[in-house]
């Protein structure tokens, strides 16, 4: 048995392994749900994993140019394999680096990720989902001191995380402020996630929400809605 799979959407295939942690349903929805008045020319993914949000980027901004950045290098090597075997790809790369060490002169237009979202919780025994999955709370300091370093002036940071205040308190230190905000249900009155825009201007923010499965655990029309430029009619 390969110890590839491979995970399809409309427009590009990725290989997945067992080494990266696989493309799940939160990629899919902020990838799907970001959008920008003005289509940047620079775009930062950081924690890429299998480069899933890159590939996205590279689909809604065509003329944009990404880098990807992992401290896994497993996730580097696998994220460039999926950039060259995909013409959407030509315009992404892919570093080893971590986001308090990533060294830049540059700033970007857009930073997107789906980063470890279990602040100071129990570890997992598993060493990808321990990397992948968790946070503390310097971490989580730095990470947000981050996003303002490289984020340029009238920036957006796009990140899907837990739907509590530790987050949005940790951004707002470094005057980040939630200008948009998506709530993630995973069924109906299941809170589980928030997608939320984060820029350098405090203003009013607008909400939304979405539930991605109904009673019968099927995808709801609004989930099916949001993804469909990337799923097609696959669903």
């Amino acid at each position: 048995m390969s110890e590839f799979t491979v995970f399809r959407l409309k427009q590009f295939d990725l290989k997945q392994n067992k080494q990266v942690f696989k493309i799940g349903t939160d990629a899919m929805v902020l990838g799907a749900w970001i959008s920008c008045e003005i289509a940047p020319k620079r775009i930062l993914d950081v924690g890429s994993g299998t480069g899933i949000l890159s590939l996205l980027m590279a689909q809604k901004f065509p003329l944009a140019t990404i880098v990807a950045i992992d401290s896994n290098q497993h996730a580097v090597d696998l994220s460039r394999e999926n950039f060259q075997n995909n013409a959407l790809g030509q315009f992404c790369s892919a570093e080893q680096d971590s986001f308090s060490s990533y060294n830049t002169s540059e700033t970007y237009d857009l930073i997107v990720s789906n980063p470890p979202f279990f602040v100071n919780a129990a570890l997992a025994f598993d060493a990808v989902n321990t990397s992948a999955k968790h946070l503390n709370d310097k971490d989580l300091t730095d990470f947000f001191s981050c996003v303002s370093r490289c984020m340029s002036l009238n920036g957006l940071a796009a990140i899907i995380h837990p739907a509590d205040s530790t987050f949005e308190t940790s951004a707002a230190q470094f005057g980040l402020f939630v200008a948009r905000q998506l709530k993630v249900y995973g069924v109906k009155d299941k809170l589980v996630r928030v997608c939320n825009f984060y820029m350098k201007q405090n203003q009013e923010r607008e909400v939304s929400e979405l539930i991605i499965r109904d009673d019968k655990g099927a995808y709801t029309e609004a989930y099916k809605a949001l993804t469909k430029d990337f799923h097609g009619v696959s669903l």
